[in-house]
């Protein structure tokens, strides 16, 4: 995985606001989240940019939940406004930037880029910053 945040964390404060039947807290979750799908995005590209001298095919992951089933939507067109095309798993995988990474040894929590940066010994640009403790407010 190259496109990776802290999206399982949504789920709960999304569940506490239907719970509260707070439906502007919930449309703001769906922006906040569709904004950190783009942010995540950005960072990832940028230093893969960095990493390799050229653009990458990236991977996405999700952790599927309540919330990423509603705003899954609004993320892929959000991603393909910014010029995204979407493919499968296979397709990005024939990107020469994974061939002769099977040495990289699957670092506990380390993205793609994390694991390469590691092994190339390159410290990355700062994530966007992490919106947890803000999550753990909403609906409260």
């Amino acid at each position: 995985m190259t496109v990776s945040f802290e999206d399982w964390a949504w789920n709960e404060p999304y569940a506490r606001c239907v719970a509260a039947d707070d439906a502007e807290a919930i449309v703001r979750l769906k922006q906040m989240f569709v904004e950190e799908a783009l942010a995540r995005l950005a960072w990832s590209e940028a230093e893969a940019l960095r990493l390799f001298g050229r653009p990458i095919k990236q991977v996405l992951v999700l952790h599927f939940g309540a919330l990423e089933a509603l705003v899954l939507d609004d993320v892929l067109r959000a991603y393909e406004r910014t010029g995204v095309t979407l493919i499968g798993l296979d397709a990005a995988m024939r990107d020469p930037a994974y061939r002769g990474t099977t040495d990289l040894g699957g670092r506990e929590k380390r993205t793609f880029l994390g694991q390469v940066a590691d092994a190339k010994r390159v410290v990355l640009a700062p994530a966007p910053p992490s919106r947890l403790a803000e999550l753990a407010r909403v609906c409260r």
